[in-house]
């Protein structure tokens, strides 16, 4: 087999020299470095520092000494220069003399003198303790005075003398080690330069080792980057030369087939991204993940634009089909255009539509068919089950016949193209609910994309099967209801007072009645009793059709007991008439129904000049010189039960009031002030201080003058704002 230097050759190579360096370099530097720091440890610090504990307890012995004299109760210090003499002496010189093979003669004929030195100071200590020992010792001035001597004259001496050698050591040792740090200094120094020349060394190799990589690795690799590079771009380069055996010509021929299949895969994604998608195209091998991905894009695309295609056909048949819906609204129209269009849609040949009725027993009605001439009524009201419509209808599931039964349809033929042989029969469905069902027949094939929209057209033709007949029974219904309340604000006009009616007993005077709808719950009530004239402005529950059917009850209530029963108490009256509204709507057994009336009702006494007023919640405004009397109501409404299941007595407090001619009197439905509207951004409501600034403003003018500046004020305040509930207004000058 050929020798090949390949690239992790070169690479194992190089490396192995430089680490080689590497290793004997660190060799010299630890062992130059060892021997250095071994010399000062074992030799240097530790004669310094026992030479220096020498000396520390030369000074402790002089001190402890001292203290034996001069202090005879401390105790302490004896038992610590006891110490001293008997142990730190005796190890601290073993110490020494551990060290002394490595001292200069000097140095140990100075340490031998301290030695006998610190001998002879210790036995002058020993007498000095061995004469003073008890407290009658110290009692004794003359072993006091005889030992006080012996420390001046000999301790303190000699202990001076022994500092002094022990300094001189110490002063030597201290050379000794400076000159071996010199020492290590120069050493190291000298370390410094042979690792700047090995470092030296080691660049230069790795400089020609580098030069030799670029030479054979690097420039090779340079051109296949630079070829990736251009390929990451989107480049397809030419192929390359390959110049060598090693890795690297490998990588040359390994690129060059990744361009060839580069070319190929952009040549099928170009003929794919044109729409081309009967084009040729073969993986590399199993492995080619992206070759693959390109057939299965293929694939995909291909799928999507026919399912883009499919997705815009029925898009644009669905907004066909809605036009066709919101162009009609009749139920004969609209089937005929839906089953003519079906068929152009679907390119089919005949359809029929049918309709089912709202029955307990469905049938099923034809209401449009494409197939000409023929007779309806053969196909009118199919029953569930009843044939193949019938079956659909029943089962309310699609079904596709490659078979159409015989007779199903009267001409099996249309449009010249041959006899039919495919159905389509599907439900109208909404809700769960069935409208109808659809057929189509053609005399060719229905595809899946058309059975779909004829599917989902289904439920869009019900919804809007639907719809058309409840719009057609809404206009139905809403006429009903209209003819209803006309003729019900007919029936209410004719029970009520008009202003004619009340200006034929008070000829200056006004009614300013706007319903808010077209019947109220609002109304007027008037009685004709002789000399006392009842008028009444009465505000129901609700407005509309609820609050007229109150009204009628509140009508008939106070004809009954005025006309009737004739009662002319105010207060009287609304206690039977609340009495009345609980009796007609049974509210003592209901009490969830509380509907009932605000009023206010006057007798006018045209010979007595008085008049009696009592209110359920609506007051009385008398006005008299440009002023204005307020007569409060009663806190009562009429009707509802809630006082009396507190327990409380309804009553309504009849009010006797003179006037004078010339006075005015107002009183109105809550409608009138509650409006909303005003000016500014915000809405109010209108107010009875509005009221009162109009009646101020405008009292002096007749009456019916004075109804349209109320009109106007009205309808100015309430602008855009939607008229909130019935208004009632009443204005008489007596």
């Amino acid at each position: 087999m050929k020798f090949r230097f390949t690239v992790s050759r070169k690479i194992s190579i190089g490396f192995a020299i430089v680490i080689l360096l590497t290793i004997v370099s660190s060799s010299v530097i630890l062992n130059t470095s060892t021997s250095l720091v071994t010399k000062f440890a074992k030799d240097i610090s530790p004669s310094l520092s026992v030479v220096e504990d020498f000396n520390i307890l030369v000074i402790e012995s002089k001190m402890y000494i001292t203290n034996w004299v001069y202090l005879p109760s401390s105790l302490e210090d004896k038992e610590a220069l006891k110490k001293l003499q008997t142990n730190r002496y005796r190890i601290l010189k073993i110490k020494i003399l551990k060290l002394f093979d490595d001292w200069d003669k000097a140095d140990k004929e100075k340490m031998d003198t301290v030695f006998m030195q610190y001998k002879e100071l210790t036995s002058i200590q020993e007498d000095i303790m061995t004469e003073l020992v008890t407290f009658d010792d110290y009692e004794d001035p003359m072993k006091k005075l005889f030992s006080e001597n012996r420390i001046e004259s000999e301790v303190l001496p000699l202990a001076a003398d022994i500092a002094k050698k022990l300094t001189l050591i110490s002063k030597h040792l201290n050379k000794n080690a400076n000159d071996i740090r010199m020492g290590m200094f120069e050493s190291f120094e000298n370390l410094q330069w042979l690792i700047i020349g090995i470092a030296i060394f080691i660049i230069c190799l790795g400089v020609f080792v580098t030069i030799m990589t670029v030479k054979t690795i690097v420039g090779p690799i340079k051109t296949v980057r630079q070829i990736l590079l251009r390929m990451g771009l989107g480049e397809l380069p030419e192929n390359v030369s390959v110049k060598s055996n090693d890795e690297i010509g490998d990588m040359t021929t390994a690129l060059n087939q990744l361009i060839d299949s580069g070319n190929k895969s952009a040549s099928f994604a170009s003929n794919i991204g044109t729409g081309d998608f009967s084009v040729q195209f073969e993986k590399l091998s199993d492995k080619d993940i992206l070759g693959a991905a390109l057939i299965n894009m293929r694939e995909d695309l291909k799928a999507a634009a026919r399912k883009k295609e499919l997705e815009k056909w029925a898009a644009d048949g669905q907004v066909k089909f809605a036009d066709i819906f919101n162009k009609h609204e009749e139920l004969d129209e609209l089937g005929d255009e839906v089953i003519c269009s079906l068929v152009d849609y679907l390119d089919s040949n005949q359809a029929r539509l049918y309709v089912a009725n709202d029955a307990e027993e469905i049938k099923l009605e034809m209401l449009a068919s494409t197939i000409k001439n023929e007779a309806k009524p053969l196909h009118r009201n199919l029953g569930l089950g009843d044939g193949i419509i019938g079956e659909v209808a029943r089962d309310r599931q699609i079904i596709v016949l490659d078979t159409i039964p015989e007779g199903h349809f009267a001409n099996n033929g249309d449009k010249g193209n041959g006899k039919l042989n495919k159905l389509v029969v599907s439900p109208l469905i909404m809700d769960n609910k069935l409208f109808g069902v659809i057929e189509i027949a053609t005399n060719d094939e229905f595809k899946d994309h058309h059975i779909s929209f004829v599917e989902q057209l289904g439920e869009k033709i019900a919804i809007k099967v639907n719809s058309t007949i409840i719009n057609q029974r809404t206009r139905e219904l809403l006429q009903k209801v209209h003819d209803s309340i006309t003729y019900a604000e007919r029936i209410q006009k004719s029970m009520l007072p008009t202003q004619e009616t009340i200006q034929e007993h008070f000829q200056d005077s006004f009614m300013f009645y706007r319903p808010k709808d077209v019947i109220s719950g609002d109304f007027p009530w008037f009685a004709d009793m002789g000399d006392e004239k009842l008028i009444a402005a009465c505000d129901c529950t609700g407005h509309g059709v609820p609050g007229a059917m109150m009204a009628i009850i509140g009508n008939f209530l106070l004809n009954q007991i005025v006309i009737v029963q004739k009662i002319m108490d105010p207060g009287k009256i609304l206690g039977r008439l609340h009495d009345g509204v609980n009796d007609t709507l049974k509210q003592l057994d209901n009490p969830e129904l509380s509907d009932g009336m605000d009023v206010a009702l006057l007798n006018i006494n045209t010979k007595t000049n008085q008049i009696q007023y009592a209110g359920a919640h609506r007051p009385l405004y008398q006005t008299r010189n440009g002023e204005i009397a307020v007569h409060k109501a009663s806190r009562f409404p009429i009707g509802g039960t809630q006082y009396a299941r507190l327990g409380r007595t309804v009553e309504y407090k009849n009010n006797v009031i003179d006037y004078e001619p010339g006075d005015v009197l107002h009183f109105f439905s809550d409608g009138l002030p509650d409006q909303t509207g005003g000016p500014g951004p915000e809405e109010e409501k209108l107010m009875n201080k509005r009221i009162k600034e109009v009646i101020i403003e405008h009292g002096s003018i007749p009456m019916i003058d004075q109804k349209l500046k109320f009109e106007a004020t009205f309808d100015a305040w309430m602008g855009d704002y939607p008229q909130l509930d019935d208004v009632l207004l009443f204005g008489i000058r007596l």
